[in-house]
């Protein structure tokens, strides 16, 4: 399956068996990675990963998965720029769909795919934030309010007046830091 795969992408050039670590990282290079669908990679991680090529995985060295990650990041930052764009574009058909149909006094219009309803929907914003706290506290509806603190700000509380906020727990775990192009 996975070589079907890769012979498609290859576009008709000769494609070998992928044996080994390296035969894999030097068809996933930066031509081949923008080709691939999200299906694909994760056929690919199923091959990878799976127990009758674990001889694969081990063959991999440690510098080619910090340039396999990298090749990936980039390939994320890649996509996300293109998903900001394809949502910037349906954000503004959607403008332009309300104004459509506010006047032509339409409540939604059908396309040969898809049909829209345009209608009122309700958002909610907090004006005052001391006011809305005072308030939550006194009805006691703290289901009202994100239960995330905001990792800056305490890190800077913590830094600067060096007390970290009631009730919170604080951990270190091993992490990737930082992956950069050499």
């Amino acid at each position: 399956m996975i070589l079907n795969l890769l012979k498609k992408l290859q576009k008709g050039k000769d494609v070998k068996e992928i044996k080994t670590a390296n035969d894999l990282l030097e068809y996933l290079d930066s031509e081949v990675m923008p080709q691939l669908s999200i299906d694909e990679f994760a056929l690919i991680y199923t091959y990878i990963t799976n127990n009758d090529s674990e001889k694969l995985l081990e063959d991999i060295t440690l510098g080619q998965f910090v340039d396999l990650c990298y090749m990936l990041k980039a390939e994320q930052s890649r996509r996300k720029r293109e998903l900001d764009m394809v949502e910037t574009i349906r954000k503004e058909f959607y403008r332009r769909i309300i104004d459509l149909c506010q006047k032509n006094d339409l409540s939604g219009a059908p396309g040969k795919i898809a049909k829209i309803k345009v209608g009122d929907k309700m958002f909610i914003s907090v004006a005052d934030k001391e006011l809305f706290y005072i308030w939550a506290v006194k009805e006691n509806r703290f289901d009202l309010l994100n239960k995330v603190v905001n990792k800056r700000a305490a890190e800077e509380m913590i830094e600067q007046e060096n007390l970290a906020p009631e009730g919170c727990e604080f951990f270190t775990k091993v992490d990737v830091t930082s992956l950069t192009k050499i």
